[in-house]
């Protein structure tokens, strides 16, 4: 177990005041992992004012890159607003309405963009074009595909590149999609393999 303690502070201007009122604080931090399966675990408490506080726990996959094959980090949903896509307000208009995550899940208003973000390692050797490798997506509810992209490369939806491989990402349109907890899953697979690797992660659509 390995534990790490921050003390967090900031300040918003009044749209994103607004904005972190609806849907709370984002904080990011980068750790070092070895490959294999962890729980994260983060609690948050407030000194003063009653001391409250609060927890949540998430299960991370970390790759092995030592085995020099395609690999997939985890999937990550976000939106507009976290993403700082949003068009900006000078506080006198409302806010734009963002995602917001219960219990876990995290949920969007139909018709609003429903982001993801991953990265995919060793998707061909540095000699090959990235034209080699394909990624498709699908929308499943209930374990049933509901929804289910062609395969295209993975070019079209690369957003940045590195010595270890590609961030990849995009977005899907809602304004369709009944009111339910959905399951989205990304497939990437290239020539010389059968079976392409896959990530899940679970989103709600509200009315």
């Amino acid at each position: 177990m390995d534990l790490k303690s921050d003390t967090l502070r900031g300040s918003l201007v009044p749209a994103r005041w607004a904005i972190a009122l609806q849907n709370g604080f984002q904080y990011n931090r980068r750790v070092a992992l070895k490959p294999g399966l962890y729980q994260l675990r983060v609690g948050v408490r407030e000194p003063g004012g009653g001391e409250r506080y609060g927890t949540a726990a998430a299960w991370v996959e970390v790759p092995d890159l030592t085995r020099k094959r395609l690999a997939m980090s985890s999937l990550f949903l976000t939106d507009a607003v976290e993403a700082n896509l949003a068009p900006a307000t000078d506080g006198k208009e409302q806010a734009p309405s963002p995602s917001k995550i219960v219990q876990g899940v995290r949920h969007y208003r139909a018709g609003q963009p429903v982001l993801y973000l991953f990265r995919l390692y060793h998707a061909t050797p540095p000699e090959q074009s990235a034209m080699d490798a394909v990624m498709q997506l699908e929308i499943l509810r209930d374990e049933k595909v509901l929804m289910q992209t062609s395969w295209q490369p993975i070019t079209e939806r690369q957003i940045g590149k590195d010595a270890k491989g590609y961030q990849l990402g995009g977005q899907l349109a809602s304004a369709r999609i009944p009111a339910w907890i959905y399951d989205l899953r990304v497939s990437v697979k290239t020539g010389k393999i059968k079976k392409p690797v896959q990530r899940t992660i679970a989103f709600g659509i509200e009315r």
